[in-house]
């Protein structure tokens, strides 16, 4: 969570956007400073619409600009957060906007801000105080002053109603309390009767067996994720579809612990895979992240992504590989999102063999979606080895971000890399095909809309089913959430009430955004009773309520100070409540790396801000006294090994005193934790 931390890179562009530039126009002065006595906190959720600005005077004004900056827009701002945007519209008589959001808000504020630009000249403010009724729930519908540097008089009509967290019907249920239908207000409803197999990390070895009983009175038996991949793509017959932050065609799935050879196709790479699934006649679709920094083969890159290996890998196959810039048809150039935002996707689709049904179709959808990606330095297990295995199990792929010229000419530690994943099987499948299917379409432009293969074909595809009853032990309710805007996918709605409906928003140059991955997560928080575990490769957020000297919207996302909250009210309420939270002990890269440490500082910050909120919940009940971390802990995983006989000796050892020798003399070394799960 937190992905975002753009900040830390500098604008090296001279063309700005109309966004950048409103951005940081001031709003008109009288708003309270933070932690001011009028401020309440909003912890719920706010359903507001912008109807129309009517006004006299400075219409004209709008006149001279909107034609040049594109139209007039409204932005909703919880201070100092700006949670909401409308569409850019042409002045008339009257500057109708008509647009309804719904916004989860955890915010400390005296008004609720509503700020109006003819392109990116600011024309005024208009503000609605948080009162009695809006915060019981009461509808407030009315005329409100829009207050600015013009001419004339301007009034903008506003209705909005405030829904309180504690009155949702889910709140504090738990996972048996209440006939739980799903995440509202998202573009992908709960699925009922499906199937998943979860994995812990890329691999699995047989050392590994934890007792873990079943409802049916067995013991759980864990599955190997990347090995399950392979074989669901060896068994494709009409298609196989691939998305990815990074992508290495030069791995394995499949290895054996001491190299040796695999009997058959079992041995060979990713990309070997993949072109004799196209030569048999196999439509195999790639979308991998363009790495800017990297195009045409000038640089590494600064993620060392392998894009563009990846792409002349295939370029003379028959396999499709496409990549895919962030926001490719964004209409101002900005390096900051060419470079720093990414398509962080991990999936995998392709048919599979139907199961019995009535359906006499052979076919049926099969996915695979998660945290790894399929490239070097995932391939991992449960011992997550250090310096074992260097020269057989991942000779082709040794992995150690965090040490600056780390080779496996220079020996170990390794990267251990902690992760999940899922093979998905029922509706929600079709589900997962149906996100790659409008990527694909947005992205890879008219000239390969051809490519895709229909599975509307009933002679071949069985229709979308559930595969388990309600009833069966292994069945699973599953829903597809996503982070993505219009730039990056099609059939997105655009009638304002479809968007109010599907829980979307506006952001940035006005583009239709779902971040409904934000949207679960909060929902699942407030509905938490007892506990929740985490596992996340970052932890920062909710800027906007950080010290008030540092505070900001820069990573305002809400999770962090929702599950503070959420700590606050049961210690009030005298109720347990635990939350354990993995996180790596710094973010992948070198340590020391510009990145790295504003990272880590964010994440010092946010965790400043959570501890205070859990302090200030205990000094209201005389409980100050009390360890925070018995409500709030956080973990690192980590290993150490001795030395083992046959152990690999590196060619070329590290320089002595330098980080990387003394990381082979003290022999441990943090476990890199990618997953994004969390459990509650």
């Amino acid at each position: 969570m937190g992905n975002s931390y753009g900040k830390t890179v500098q604008k090296c562009c001279a063309c700005v956007s109309l966004e950048e530039k409103r951005k940081h126009l001031p709003g008109p002065p009288g708003i309270p400073p933070a932690e001011s006595p009028t401020e309440t906190l909003l912890h719920g959720i706010l359903e507001i619409t912008l109807n129309e600005v009517v006004a006299s005077g400075f219409l004209k004004l709008f006149r001279k600009v909107d034609d040049l900056w594109g139209g007039v827009i409204a932005i909703v701002e919880l201070p100092p957060v700006r949670v909401a945007r409308t569409r850019a519209v042409k002045r008339l008589k009257r500057v109708k906007f008509e647009e309804s959001f719904r916004v989860f808000c955890a915010h400390l504020v005296a008004s609720i801000n509503v700020f109006v630009y003819s392109g990116a000249v600011y024309m005024g403010t208009a503000k609605i105080p948080v009162t009695e009724e809006l915060l019981k729930g009461k509808t407030i519908d009315g005329w409100f002053e829009l207050a600015g540097d013009h001419e004339g008089t301007a009034k903008f009509h506003i209705t909005l109603r405030f829904i309180q967290a504690v009155n949702d019907k889910y709140y504090n249920v738990g996972v048996a309390g209440g006939a739980f239908e799903g995440v509202t207000h998202t573009l992908f409803p709960m699925r009922k009767g499906c199937k998943v197999i979860p994995y812990q990390n890329a691999h699995i070895d047989e050392t590994f067996s934890p007792k873990i009983k079943l409802d049916n009175g067995q013991f759980y038996t864990p599955e190997k994720g990347w090995e399950a991949v392979y074989h669901a793509m060896n068994e494709a017959k009409k298609f196989i579809y691939v998305a990815g932050w990074s992508i290495n065609a030069t791995i394995a799935l499949i290895r054996d612990k001491e190299g040796k050879p695999l009997p058959g196709n079992l041995g060979e790479t990713f990309g070997e895979l993949l072109v004799r699934k196209a030569n048999e006649g196999v439509t195999v679709l790639m979308l991998i992240w363009d790495d800017k920094s990297n195009n045409n083969h000038l640089l590494t890159g600064v993620m060392n992504s392998h894009d563009e290996d990846t792409f002349l890998y295939f370029r003379h196959t028959k396999v499709h590989c496409l990549l895919c810039p962030r926001k490719p048809q964004a209409k101002e150039f900005k390096l900051i999102t060419g470079f720093i935002f990414t398509h962080h996707q991990k999936v995998v689709c392709m048919d599979a063999p139907a199961l019995p049904s009535p359906h006499l179709a052979p076919r049926r959808v099969l996915a695979f979606q998660g945290g790894i990606d399929l490239c070097d330095g995932r391939y991992c297990y449960p011992a997550h080895p250090l310096f074992q295995h260097l020269d057989t199990l991942f000779k082709h792929d040794f992995h150690q971000g965090s040490i600056v010229g780390a080779a496996l000419v220079h020996g170990g530690p390794r990267e251990p890399w902690h992760d999940c994943y899922s093979r998905l099987e029922g509706e929600i499948a079709w589900d997962v095909h149906e996100n790659f299917r409008q990527r694909w379409l947005k992205q890879a432009g008219k000239m390969r809309e051809h490519l895709l293969v229909s599975i509307e074909n009933r002679e071949i595809f069985c229709p979308p089913t559930p595969v388990t009853s309600e009833d069966d032990c292994d069945t699973w309710n599953v829903q597809l959430f996503r982070s993505l805007d219009e730039t990056s996918g099609v059939d997105f709605p655009q009638t304002q009430t479809e968007i109010f409906k599907a829980g979307l928003v506006r952001q940035a140059a006005g583009n239709v955004t779902e971040r409904s991955i934000q949207d679960a997560y909060i929902q699942a928080i407030r509905r938490a009773k007892r506990f929740l575990y985490i596992e996340n490769q970052y932890f920062l957020g909710s800027s906007h309520m950080w010290e008030p000297a540092v505070r900001d919207e820069s990573c305002a996302q809400l999770i962090p100070l929702e599950i503070a909250l959420k700590i606050a009210s049961k210690i009030r309420a005298g109720e347990d409540f635990s939350v354990y939270v993995v996180n790596p002990l710094w973010p992948d890269g070198a340590p020391t790396s510009l990145s790295g440490q504003d990272i880590m500082l964010w994440h010092r910050k946010t965790l400043e801000m959570m501890y205070r909120i859990i302090n200030k919940a205990l000094q209201d009940i005389n409980r100050a006294h009390e360890d925070m971390t018995r409500y709030l802990s956080f973990y690192c995983l980590g290993n150490r090994e001795a030395v083992k006989p046959n152990e690999y000796i590196p060619p070329h050892p590290p320089k002595e005193g330098t980080d990387y020798y003394k990381s082979q003399q003290n022999r441990r070394f943090m476990i890199y934790c990618h997953a994004k799960i969390m459990v509650g």
